[in-house]
């Protein structure tokens, strides 16, 4: 999941991009692709889309024609005279699930709109239009991560959106630092959550601050990195079957276990003292604050700018040698979906955007443009620019070991939950218990109105 864009804009922007013919006299037919609709249109035509994660900060600081996703749109209506897009960018990606799923019963949804994959966007099957039989075979063979859009994640399934914004979350931590308290961490990194939390108390004991992390509403450190932990022992099955009542938080060994390594980092001082209030996280690691800092690769360019060859990258270890899950490295894959109302009135032209959106000209450009991972496997490190760069090829070395992002995978009330309680057994406002009998008591409720 991506959370850069969470609250991430004040403002709700919206353009209209139009890019006729305009030079050659006015046009109003729309040629759609014989593969998806084998039918034109008679009258000029407007496709609207929510794009909030497509959309970044470097994007807010310019022209909005000048945003990577207008200029795709631009690409593709240059083909299609009379053609023009309508792009939203919503202020709160959470709250724009309830929103969407409101104006399609309304009637004046979006044709398309970009959400958070896995629970989120089967949340949504009554008012997306479901995909089977309709997406081009090549997008099938070339594009991954099929199974987080497919509902309840199972082959054969229905599809309900693309793909879209693969990403790992990672530890980071500065070379410098860390070597001038005797750690090697590429040649002996901490071989599961004992070592891991020894080390740190080697850190704090020569005077310099281990983690820095937040909350930032969605319980970021715990989320993003420790929660690897959690997976490693329950897989992504047992989490899931504890959010939809299936199985218990409170039975969940690793869940528990999990968190109260966190609240022991937190009581010792390897975790800041302001971890549910601050905003400074980021720059105060970037500052040579402290030893490591919770992030995801969308944050590389700018803490490889801050820190130059200083940066470094850490597998977090297994929370124990003999999990189940040991093997899984770090959380990520695919947090997005592009999914397309069921109620649009241009579904034909609406689904060949979304193919032209994931080709690999346009996963090139976006992956770029996001400093993430492409979701196409005929996409190489040399595409990119990144072949040799070390930092990258860490990462390759995660991908093979993903586990899918916790919040996603859980119904979305439970997660909303689960962000709250987890920060505040963290904290030590409550325990870990207690907030596994609190997330029970939801995920039953939620049960039960199904």
């Amino acid at each position: 999941m991506i959370k850069q864009v969470k609250g991430g804009c004040a403002l709700l922007l919206t353009f209209i991009l139009i890019f006729c013919a305009t030079a050659c006299g006015p046009v109003t037919t729309v040629q759609t692709s014989a593969t998806t609709a084998g039918t034109t249109a008679t009258e000029k035509v407007t496709l609207s889309m929510w794009c909030s994660s497509f959309v970044t900060e470097e994007d807010l600081k310019k022209e909005q024609t000048e945003w990577a996703i207008a200029k795709i749109a631009q690409s593709f209506a240059a083909s299609h005279p009379g053609l023009s897009f309508e792009l939203t960018m919503q202020p709160d990606q959470q709250a724009a699930h309830q929103t969407f799923k409101a104006a399609v019963m309304a009637g004046n949804a979006p044709d398309l709109a970009d959400m958070w994959s896995g629970e989120a966007v089967f949340a949504l099957s009554d008012v997306v239009e479901h995909l089977n039989g309709k997406i081009p075979q090549a997008d099938l063979d070339s594009i991954t991560g099929w199974e987080t859009v497919t509902l309840g994640y199972a082959d054969g399934g229905e599809i309900l959106a693309y793909p879209l914004r693969q990403s790992l979350c990672l530890l980071l931590y500065n070379k410098s630092i860390v070597a001038g308290v005797g750690l090697d961490l590429e040649k002996n990194p901490p071989k599961d959550a004992d070592e891991f939390m020894a080390m740190l108390k080697k850190i704090k004991d020569a005077g310099i601050h281990p983690i820095m992390s937040s909350d930032s509403g969605v319980n970021v450190g715990y989320t993003f990195v420790f929660s690897l932990w959690w997976g490693q022992g329950s897989g992504t099955a047992g989490i899931y079957s504890n959010s939809k009542g299936l199985t218990r938080y409170l039975d969940d060994a690793y869940f528990l276990g999990s968190l109260e390594t966190c609240h022991e980092m937190f009581e010792k001082g390897y975790l800041n003292v302001d971890y549910a209030s601050t905003k400074q996280a980021t720059s105060l690691f970037y500052n040579g604050e402290s030893a490591f800092y919770t992030a995801g690769s969308w944050e590389l360019n700018d803490a490889s700018e801050a820190l130059g060859d200083d940066l470094g990258i850490m597998i977090l270890p297994p929370y124990k040698k003999d999990a189940p899950f040991a093997n899984l490295k770090a959380i990520g894959g695919p947090g997005q979906a592009l999914v397309m109302a069921s109620s649009s009135k241009n579904k034909a032209l609406a689904l060949e955007f979304m193919s032209f959106v994931n080709n690999k000209e346009n996963s090139i450009i976006l992956s770029k443009h996001w400093s993430l991972f492409p979701l196409r496997n005929d996409v190489s490190a040399t595409d990119l620019g990144y072949a040799g760069n070390p930092l990258y090829e860490k990462q390759m070395s995660m991908l093979d070991g993903i586990m899918y992002w916790p919040d996603n995978t859980q119904v979305p009330e439970v997660m909303n939950e689960w962000y709250k309680l987890g920060a505040l057994a963290i904290t030590g406002k409550m325990s870990p218990e207690e907030a596994a009998r609190q997330l029970d008591a939801k995920a039953e409720e939620i049960r039960k109105q199904q």
